[in-house]
């Protein structure tokens, strides 16, 4: 097995298990195992497996923006405030924005994120689904 094929595997594997494991908290949380009628259960799995998806493409979203450029002034902002609240950190030169933005553009993009994507929109399908199921005992 390739190193790439096994890096793959290992992303998307963690991801699939932190996403199952939010679904088991989310049905846990809402007694799923003391309903009984159907249309109840394919609604509370629905949202559980709705919960995850969105939050993994969010996530992904948010990535894939911030490599875009356009929430560069949010990172100003969090390294500003930590420098001014954290002791002997607003001894240092304050950098300036420009400086900054120099900073991030030598490190270049974030690569890799995909996953979160495919794997957001995964748990979205399953949730469907059970939409499907649910507006069809109903």
């Amino acid at each position: 097995m390739s190193d790439k094929l096994r890096r793959n595997l290992i992303k998307h594997g963690v991801t699939v298990v932190v996403g199952g494991l939010m679904v088991l908290l989310y049905l846990w949380l809402n007694d799923f195992l003391l309903m009984h009628d159907p249309a109840d259960r394919y609604k509370a799995l629905a949202n559980s497996f709705t919960v995850p998806g969105v939050i993994m493409v969010c996530v992904g979203a948010l990535i894939w923006l911030t490599n875009e450029g356009s929430l560069r002034f949010l990172g100003y902002a969090a390294e500003s405030i930590k420098r001014m609240l954290l002791p002997g950190r607003g001894l240092r030169e304050r950098e300036k924005y420009g400086d900054y933005l120099a900073r991030k553009e030598e490190k270049g993009p974030v690569k890799g994120f995909s996953f979160l994507f495919w794997c957001g929109l995964g748990f979205i399908a399953v949730a469907v689904v059970f939409i499907v199921l649910y507006y069809s005992v109903e």
